[in-house]
């Protein structure tokens, strides 16, 4: 049961900035420009925002490597039932990790809010946590179904 907290935890700390980055790049595949209807955005605006997407994706890119490496060593940490120390200072670089990518995220959220007028800022929001209420109402339903 342990183990099975931590890796969510670790999961979570891991993968949480990278939420924004990975709809992206699924909104690439099929969905490109999804937001330019939705939020009303002018051609200049579109090419202004697909410039920071490019951007923020090369920026985040070696922290999401580094944060796929760091589960996969904690992975074997607990595989191998290595000391709390051991365990302890992984976790302490998954948080730097992830410290450094909402830094990014944070950086590049400015930007979008600079390009956008506060009507296109507040529908993105509204957007987005509805996004959110749907993925959290999902992780409850699977983890529902796992402890069937």
């Amino acid at each position: 049961m342990k183990k099975r907290i931590l890796m969510a935890a670790i999961m979570a700390l891991a993968l949480a900035p990278a939420i924004y980055t990975l709809r992206a790049e699924a909104n690439e595949n099929g969905k490109k420009h999804e937001w330019k209807g939705k939020l009303g955005l002018t051609e200049d605006q579109v090419k202004k925002m697909d410039e920071l997407k490019a951007s923020q994706k090369a920026e985040m890119k070696p922290l999401r490597e580094k944060a796929d490496a760091l589960i996969e060593k904690l992975k074997d940490q607990i595989k191998n039932k290595a000391s709390d120390a051991d365990i302890k200072g992984t976790l302490d670089e998954v948080t730097a990790n992830h410290d450094a990518m909402k830094q990014i995220e944070n950086k590049y959220e400015q930007s979008r809010s600079s390009i956008l007028t506060p009507m296109q800022q507040a529908k993105m929001v509204v957007r987005r946590m509805k996004q959110h209420n749907k993925m959290e109402k999902k992780e409850k339903k699977e983890k529902a179904d796992n402890e069937k």
